[in-house]
């Protein structure tokens, strides 16, 4: 996030901790899309679920 923002919420008195982009204890996403007949998947690659369509 930008680095206003942090400040912003520490300015509020949130402590704010800086990870990684692919850090596990952050939340999971998973989606499903379905777009003219075509179904389209993806699953977190920091979660164990996976992602398949037929």
């Amino acid at each position: 996030m930008p680095e206003e923002v942090r400040d912003s919420f520490e300015g509020d008195g949130f402590r704010v901790e800086t990870v990684g982009p692919v850090d596990r204890a952050l939340g999971h996403a998973h989606m499903l899309l379905i777009e003219d007949g075509v179904l389209v998947v993806g699953s977190d690659p920091r979660a164990d679920g996976g992602a398949r369509g037929s």
